[in-house]
């Protein structure tokens, strides 16, 4: 059937003539023969695509590392205060006068680190301290106790024979 009769829909259509017969048929170009007649690869993918994506993760990295800087600054500043009145590793001063023989009992300097933490806002239990026999320059004294239901060491420096300290709470 050559001819296409309009009462038919289904009869097929006609295939268009080639003019330079059927060895010049359109093939796509990954198949087309070669004069070897080894296949030749197609054409290069579109540039384009690849740099897009690059971009686009590039960007994502970048907002990655922005995260990551803020949230380790945010934890390094803010994470020194921890809100529960210790300072967290801030350290802090003060001075508590020695007894006349040049030493400190612990319940005076246990009073004296629950009254430190609660200026700092802290709610300061059980806080105990050994005696300490002298108070001067380079003498330390450990104390323990808990600072809003967290257990903590205060580890107190004394910088002179008058009683000044650094209190740090770890």
């Amino acid at each position: 059937m050559t001819d296409h009769d309009p009462r038919a829909p289904w009869a097929p259509h006609p295939a268009p003539l080639d003019p330079y017969g059927p060895s010049h048929a359109y093939l796509p170009p990954a198949y087309t023969p070669s004069p070897t007649g080894v296949p030749q690869p197609g054409p290069a993918p579109d540039g384009r695509r690849l740099a897009i994506t690059g971009v686009v993760l590039g960007g994502l990295a970048l907002l990655g590392v922005l995260l990551l800087g803020v949230y380790a600054l945010t934890s390094t500043f803010v994470g020194s205060d921890d809100g529960d009145g210790s300072g967290g590793s801030t350290p802090i001063r003060g001075t508590i006068a020695p007894s006349a023989g040049a030493g400190l009992d612990g319940p005076a300097l246990a009073a004296e680190i629950a009254r430190q933490v609660r200026d700092e806002g802290g709610d300061p239990e059980n806080v105990t301290c050994p005696a300490t026999a002298q108070v001067a320059q380079d003498v330390t004294t450990v104390c323990h106790g808990d600072v809003d239901g967290d257990e903590y060491a205060f580890v107190v420096f004394f910088e002179d024979a008058k009683g000044d300290y650094t209190l740090l709470p770890i």
